[in-house]
């Protein structure tokens, strides 16, 4: 005969966690996105469900979500929705890809205004809209389309480029100062032409610049002297992208380069003078309660779609920027409404696989900060369901682990790596 107990008598549960031994102790987390960091005597007494014999150590889990009661469930679900809040602005981060080398100049006007039309839709009222693509013979389509989006006024819209700045001119420089673009500067190595050179120093002087550091095997080895080059020339910080051309390992161990010198060089400054960009976001991830806006570490669903679209000139519309001309990804054209679109079976399949665990996941205590991005698994293994182990998971994990030793064994580490 089947048998059960259950003991009415207790007016909590222990939340699901997940963990990792670190050190002598054992980092938990849980789905709300908290953490704490136990010895082995807290954490048998959390395994064995004993913690009525550690007070301090019931409230603190209490607090952080590992224990649930009647007087701080709310708590719980109101911590996590401001966590998750992007999954419930609406579509907020627009790619449009710029390269469509078959449609005439009435065509991509039509297209314009419907694509504009459409992002328009969204029920967010904050847009970031991203121009990708060959930059130097599309000046006025972006032109186009800011001024499309100018004639709307009930959306707070900032535009972004990426551009190596090739065949800049002065009225381009000025088109986006004066539209206040968010303007990325992609870079290999620290060698500019004295023409690049100075083009930056004027958008640095008059309006910023950003900078993505996209890591090869040609300038492994090389972080103190990229680093030492942008405190010389007062740029403040660089964000890294990993490339085809360099593995997991040599990436992670560039990046812990970065992370080491950087809090030296900032620690004898006595205040931040160089970050790398990346970081402070995945620090935010596990130390703020308030999301960070960065889709594709979403725990629930890595954005695609819920937060981000990706368009091409043609009107068709794709899961996300990252997707753009992978077919299957293809989930509708801006002659339809955003409504229809985003809840057709295309989209809601998407979004369901992924919500749906993944087996590298699972078990991962730094699940919260990562998720399951079914774009990410196709392009990485052909297929949105991960069948073998993803360098994207790996290389987060790698990456989250050495941030969480940092915080917790390292008491200065947080005032010269994270921004205030």
């Amino acid at each position: 005969m089947a048998q059960t107990y259950f003991n009415l008598d207790k007016d909590y549960v222990i939340n699901h966690y997940r963990f990792k031994p670190i050190k002598d102790g054992f980092l938990l987390t849980n789905d709300f996105g908290f953490w704490v960091y136990l010895n082995k005597e807290e954490f048998n007494l959390v395994r064995y469900n004993k913690l009525i014999q550690n007070q301090a150590l019931f409230s603190l889990l209490k607090d952080k979500g590992f224990v649930i009661a009647n007087d701080n469930f709310e708590k719980s679900i109101n911590d996590f929705r401001h966590r998750t809040r992007s999954l419930f602005r609406g579509t907020y981060y627009h790619t449009i890809y710029l390269d469509n080398k078959n449609l005439n100049e009435e065509e991509i006007d039509g297209n314009v205004k419907k694509i504009v039309d459409f992002i328009l839709q969204t029920p967010s009222r904050e847009l970031i809209v991203e121009f990708k693509g060959n930059f130097a013979d599309k000046s006025n389509i972006i032109k186009n389309f800011v001024d499309e989006f100018d004639k709307k006024i009930d959306k707070r819209i900032t535009f972004k480029i990426e551009t190596d700045l090739a065949s800049f001119n002065d009225d381009i420089l000025e088109f986006l100062i004066n539209n206040k673009f968010d303007v990325w500067f992609p870079l290999r190595n620290v060698n500019f032409s004295e023409e690049t050179y100075s083009l930056i120093k004027e958008f640095q002087r008059r309006h910023g610049i950003n900078f993505y550091l996209d890591i090869t095997k040609e300038i492994l080895g090389q972080e103190q002297k990229i680093i030492d080059y942008f405190i010389e020339n007062n740029f403040k910080s660089f964000f890294i992208r990993k490339t085809d051309n360099t593995g997991y390992e040599e990436f992670i161990d560039f990046w812990k380069k970065v992370i080491d010198y950087a809090y030296d060089i900032n620690k004898k400054n006595g205040k931040i003078v160089f970050y790398e960009g990346y970081t402070p976001i995945l620090l935010k991830k596990i130390l703020d309660i308030h999301d960070t806006f960065y889709p594709e570490l979403n725990s629930l669903c890595t954005g695609a779609i819920v937060s981000e679209l990706g368009y091409t000139l043609d009107g068709n519309i794709y899961a996300n920027g990252e997707s753009v001309g992978i077919e299957i990804f293809n989930i509708g054209n801006v002659n339809s409404n955003y409504s229809s679109v985003i809840s057709n079976e295309e989209s809601l399949s998407l979004i369901s696989s992924s919500i749906n665990n993944n087996p590298q996941l699972d078990n991962n205590a730094f699940n919260p900060y990562i998720g399951n991005c079914p774009i990410c698994n196709y392009k990485e293994n052909g297929n949105i369901i991960l069948k073998n182990p993803s360098q994207r998971i790996s290389t987060l994990t790698s990456m989250f682990e050495h941030l969480f030793e940092r915080v917790i064994f390292d008491d200065g580490f947080l005032e010269f790596i994270q921004l205030k």
